[in-house]
Order: structure tokens, then sequence, then C-alpha cells
């Protein structure tokens, strides 16, 4: 217990303590230490055997000397600076006591205090009683404490396990997000691949319509033998492009190009595949962003390795 104080008085007696004073109490022990010690007395003269002690007293009156010591003489005109004593400590009874330091002189037949510095807080010494009280007291204390931050912990696991939901949530909607971006961009593809029928099927209607202009003219010799050489040269183009086989596209081999003029993949996800190339399987593709298990089975019949 460690009590500081400072020295104040309304007069100033010969000899005095000066300064900052306090006590540090352990077990058994005490230590006190004030800023000064002073003797106003005349130059020569020479004080009486001085004494420094610790005393307490009750509101009732009691004292106690709890700790002292003889420091000796001090000459007139002198002082003594920064002074430490390690003391034996007594306890006082049980109860609430005012603490003071007390100088005190030698008058030849008896000590007679000649300043004396009163600290504010009190001193308490407890029953055993309370003293079993105050420590369970703080034995519970400690446990509510031990509780209140097991209950912080858990509060931040379950504060943990949400974040990882959130972002689990987070995740799953962006694949939703992702999967619909794919789906509209697959009806997109649809109605430009219904357009670019439509056009074809005009185109066929006025290609049918010039052949039959042509056939009056042409002899059937010819028409077979244009058929032919069509036929002849799809042959060769197949086997001038590594990238079809058996008249599927190779999903390692062929150009961005191609691929994206798939029916049913968009540029971007044909892209996504290039990047993520090579594959080992065709299963494999679903590691490719923007393309789920729904997407390849749509295309799975136009793909090979």
């Amino acid at each position: 217990m460690l009590i500081d104080g400072t020295m104040e008085s309304l007069c100033q007696p010969a000899l005095r303590l000066d300064g900052q004073c306090g006590f540090d109490i352990q077990g058994d022990r005490v230590l006190l230490s004030i800023g000064r010690i002073s003797s106003d007395r005349p130059d020569g003269n020479v004080s009486g055997t001085l004494q420094i002690g610790l005393w307490a007293q009750s509101a009732e009156g009691d004292e106690y000397a709890l700790a002292f010591t003889s420091i000796g003489t001090l000459f007139g005109g002198f002082c003594l600076q920064d002074c430490q004593y390690d003391l034996v400590f007594q306890q006082p009874p049980v109860g609430e006591w005012q603490l003071s330091v007390r100088l005190q002189e030698w008058d030849n037949d008896r000590y007679l205090t000649r300043h004396e510095v009163a600290f504010a807080v009190p001193y308490t010494v407890a029953s055993d009683v309370q003293m079993a009280v105050e420590a369970l007291v703080a034995a519970e204390d400690a446990v509510v404490a031990e509780e209140a931050e097991e209950a912080v912990v858990a509060e931040e696991a379950v504060a943990a396990e949400e974040a990882v939901v959130a972002e689990e949530s987070v995740a799953s909607e962006e694949e939703v997000v992702a999967e619909e971006e794919v789906v509209a961009e697959e009806a997109v593809v649809a109605e430009e691949a219904v357009v670019a029928e439509e056009v074809v099927a005009t185109e066929d209607v006025v290609a049918t319509e010039e052949v039959v202009a042509a056939e009056e003219v042409v002899a059937a010799e010819e028409v077979v033998a244009a058929e032919e050489a069509v036929v002849a040269k799809e042959a060769v183009a197949a086997e001038e492009v590594p990238y079809i086989v058996d008249g599927a596209i190779s999903i390692n081999r062929a150009p961005l190009s191609v691929l994206a003029n798939i029916r049913g993949l968009s540029g971007r996800q044909a892209a996504a595949l290039v990047k993520d190339r090579p594959f080992k399987s065709v299963d494999d593709l679903v590691r490719v962003k923007g393309i789920g298990a729904k997407t390849l089975e749509r295309l799975r019949s136009q793909l090979t390795l």
C-alpha cells in the first residue's frame, strides 16, 4: 500500500517535515519517505535526539505507534534531504485509522511531537471474516470476468461463422448472377441464330430459284459433277482442319474464332475456355467461368478433346 502526501502546516515549527511524504506497507515492513527534515533553529543549536514514526489514530482517540526509528540530532540551519526509512511495521487492531508521520524530539524525559503530517486516505484493517468475504467477492468477480471473456470469445466465434455464411451467400448470389448472364447471352445467341436461319432460309429460297433456273439451262450431268466437286472439297477441308474430329470440335486445339461460333457458347465463355486449356476431358469444362453443368450438357454433343 503506497500513500503519498504533501507537507502542509498553518505554522512553520522550527523542527519540521517538508516536501512530499509517503509510506509503502509490504507485509510486516513499511518504507517511510520524507522530502526533507529541516531545522530553522539558530546556528550552533543542536536538537535533542530526533525520532521519525508512523502513527495510527482512531476516531475515538486511540493511538498506536506502527513504526518508528531514531535519526540522531540536527544542527540549526541544516536539513536532511530525500529521507527513506525501511522499518518494522506493527499492524493496528481491526478498524479504520487515520495515519500520520510524526517528527519527535527527546526532551530529557520523553519524546515531544514537533511536527505531524496526517494522510487524507484512511487505513482500514479488516477482520478475518471481512477478509474472507472480500476474498470470496474477488473470486466471484474473477469468475464473472472469465465468463464475460468466454462470452466475448463465443460472440467472436458466432460473428466469424456469420461472416463465413455471408461470404458463401455472396458467392452463391454471384454464381446465380453469372448463370443468369450466361442464360441471357445464350438467349441472345439463340435469337441471333434464328435471325441468321431466317436470312439463310431467304437466301436458300433465292438460291433455289436460281438453281431451278440454272437446271433448266445446265445439263443434269453438270449438276451431278458440281455436287461431287462440293463433296470432295468438303472432305479435303475436313482433313485440313485438325480440330474437327468426327464432326465434333476439339476443345484443346480449336482456335477462339471457331469456338466462339459454336451454338450455345458465347464469345466470353470461349475466351475463358481457351485461357483454361488444356483439358483432360470434356467434363473439365465445368471449371471454366460461366460454363455450368447445364451449359456443358447442351454443348457436349458438339465437343471433343
